[in-house]
């Protein structure tokens, strides 16, 4: 797996597709997770596009310590970028965190970034004080990562994705949700003119409907795609209807390429 060295980090990542692509899609996984969060996405790109899928600091095999602010997140990726120079147009793809801190990234290289894909996301990401502190006692509640997933998800993906889950430990799970807990961005959407699409389930119960809603209706060139039946997980639980809503977006960006 290659590794991309930043001064304080080491970070691991995949590539999937042409090296001289039409458009490249850059892959920012969530909370306590990884690049296996794509799996789904990653398999199943048109032969001219490019994805990049990476694991942020202390996540996978990438060095850590995980970090707990958006922003230092977000310059992270703005230096993965610059070093990696990935062809345009470039499209940040973002899952809850992941989205958050693609929404930052952009606003901080708005000239690096041609379109944005926020999937379960927000422009403010509150966390329950109640789960945060149990983080920052070192428990880990494998329930409240069953919440999302929608009551319909295949039995053999929830127990796959708990069992992931289960071998992370409680301090970057920490750091995570406080990165989340403490983003906002409901006084910057403005800045952001860059195309986006925002994806979420229609039994999102972690960040529901109403939060991408919200940022579309704000927006200055925003979609909304709400997938039927699926929960915080959408690439996840419904890859089809994300694969193709993502695909439709290239296309987008393309014609104005």
């Amino acid at each position: 797996m290659p590794v991309c060295t930043l001064e304080h980090h080491a970070l691991y990542y995949q590539t999937s597709g042409p090296p001289s692509p039409a458009v490249t899609l850059l892959f920012i996984h969530g909370s306590g997770a990884s690049i296996e969060s794509w799996r789904k996405q990653m398999n199943d790109l048109p032969p001219e596009i490019q994805g990049i899928a990476l694991n942020l600091p202390g996540h996978g095999l990438s060095t850590g310590p995980a970090l707990n602010r958006v922003t230092e997140l977000a310059e992270i990726i703005a230096e993965f970028i610059r070093q990696l120079a990935p062809p345009h147009p470039l499209i940040l793809v973002g899952h809850s965190l992941g989205a958050a801190i693609a929404m930052q990234a952009a606003s901080l290289s708005p000239q690096a970034i041609d379109g944005l894909i926020l999937i379960g996301g927000g422009a403010r990401m509150r966390v329950l004080p109640a789960f945060l502190d149990s983080l920052a006692a070192g428990i880990v509640d494998p329930a409240f990562f069953a919440l999302g997933f929608a009551p319909s998800a295949e039995p053999s993906l929830l127990e796959e994705e708990l069992r992931l889950y289960a071998e992370v430990s409680a301090d970057p799970l920490f750091q995570d949700f406080t990165a989340c807990n403490e983003f906002d961005m409901t006084g910057d959407l403005a800045a952001l003119a860059l195309p986006m699409l925002l994806i979420v389930g229609d039994q999102d119960r972690l960040t529901p409907p109403k939060n991408s809603r919200w940022v579309q209706e704000r927006a200055a060139d925003a979609r909304l795609m709400i997938i039927p039946d699926a929960g915080h997980f959408a690439m996840l639980e419904k890859p089809g209807h994300v694969n193709q809503a993502i695909h439709e977006f290239i296309e987008q960006i393309r014609i104005k390429a």
